[in-house]
């Protein structure tokens, strides 16, 4: 709300003026960090607008929670135990003894990593601009972005000018790659000495978290880009040289991870990849990162509780580990909300917007996973198409199963049990 109230002011467009439901629509868009735009971000708003959707792209990437609190800390000197359990939450931690000198850490590596991130994209980029000025402003804005997952961009055909460009996909890939990863992983991995590696990996292996994290993620990855290059080698990548057909490809299945940048048209892309492309950003990426979905490790646990029900070991085992059962069942209930969150969604959008069903399915998921990949129908929905994609982006960056514990009224343990009974399924 602030952000739209924000948005609304004369200095925030080139223009001097814009609808309440699309300032709402790209106010919210930045703070969940998603990317799908009403209007174009790079020609509609003015700087002072560019900036106000950058601030509210980093709060939204490192999450508000996050930020307040930090602050909170700085005031204060110190946290409660109540906002360290909080906290705790909201980036994957386990320990509370120094949360505070964990936030500080989290927030201190984003800023270096976007900085790094905007200085490669600045001298890959700078020749591209006719002033320094502009070539910094793209630069710092698109690095913020990629590391956020948010998908926002000043280019009005996002990345598609760059898309043989080796350099400039290799530092937005590395980006968002690196901001969907999570910080806990992020944390072992640049400094193993941290408080969250600490007697745990002993410097002899890294935890069970950041081994389903790499490896999911390194999988889905792979998996993407090879399917991207089959499906669309005759055709979104047809007459591309292959060196560019591989980088389409690999930038493809690496921004379907919530980022929502492009370099092939999406509009261009058959539907089989359509659909390969929902369901990578419905998976998403990692848990306590910038990136959105039902998570990496929680496809992971739902995967296991499958080969687990045929396997007949009545129990989840990743990397010789057991995971509890309350953890598998709560990502059976995130998966399952999230495919209930995008169903209705898909049918409110078909009965208030006459769209084909794969255009529906695409949008909704784009928007749950807070991906910010669209086919181009955006900016032609009405007002109600825009409300419904609000609150799948609103609902896909709270988290399905964060919003139905919010939902659901306390209820007090019963001292009573039912007798068992079984029911026939399947």
């Amino acid at each position: 709300l602030a952000g739209t109230l924000l948005l609304l002011t004369p200095k925030a467009t080139m223009s001097g003026s814009i609808s309440l439901v699309d300032a709402l629509f790209t106010a919210t868009s930045a703070v969940c960090v998603t990317g799908l735009i009403v209007v174009d971000t790079g020609t509609y708003f003015s700087g002072v607008g560019h900036a106000l959707i950058l601030i509210l792209i980093q709060i939204g990437g490192l999450g508000l929670i996050t930020f307040a609190t930090f602050f909170a800390a700085v005031l204060r000197g110190g946290l409660g135990v109540r906002e360290s359990l909080v906290v705790r939450g909201m980036i994957s931690f386990e320990s509370i003894g120094r949360i505070g000198r964990t936030l500080r850490y989290v927030i201190g590596m984003t800023f270096v990593l976007e900085a790094v991130g905007a200085l490669a994209l600045y001298f890959s980029t700078r020749f591209d601009f006719g002033s320094v000025g502009e070539a910094v402003r793209s630069s710092v804005f698109h690095s913020i972005s990629a590391f956020c997952n948010a998908g926002l961009s000043l280019n009005s055909m996002s990345f598609e000018r760059y898309a043989a460009n080796l350099p400039v996909n290799a530092v937005m890939t590395s980006l968002i790659v690196l901001g969907g990863l999570g910080f806990p992983v992020l944390m072992v991995m640049l400094h193993k000495k941290t408080l969250l590696a600490r007697g745990r990996t002993e410097g002899r292996a890294w935890p069970v978290h950041t081994r389903i994290v790499i490896g999911m993620t390194a999988a889905l990855l792979v998996f993407g880009a090879l399917s991207f290059l089959a499906l669309e080698w005759d055709g979104a990548l047809a007459g591309r040289p292959i060196g560019e057909k591989l980088l389409a490809s690999w930038f493809g299945s690496v921004t379907a991870r919530t980022a929502g940048f492009n370099t092939v048209p999406t509009a261009a892309l058959a539907v089989p990849t359509l659909f390969l492309l929902a369901a990578l950003m419905f998976i998403g990426g990692s848990p306590g990162g910038t990136a959105g979905g039902v998570k990496t490790v929680t496809f992971s646990l739902v995967l296991g509780s499958i080969r687990t029900m045929f396997s007949g070991t009545g129990r989840v085992e990743l990397f010789r580990r057991r995971i509890p059962d309350w953890l598998v069942r709560e990502a059976q209930a995130v998966v399952a909300m999230g495919i209930i969150v995008v169903t209705a969604g898909v049918l409110i959008l078909l009965i208030v917007e006459d769209l084909s069903l794969s255009d529906a399915l695409f949008e909704v998921v784009s928007a749950f996973g807070t991906v910010g990949l669209s086919t181009g129908i955006t900016p032609t929905l009405s007002a109600a198409g825009k409300v419904v994609l609000i609150v799948m982006m609103l609902t896909g960056r709270i988290g399905p199963l964060t919003l139905a514990l919010a939902l659901a009224q306390r209820r007090a343990q019963p001292l009573y049990d039912y007798p068992e009974e079984r029911v026939f399924i399947g």
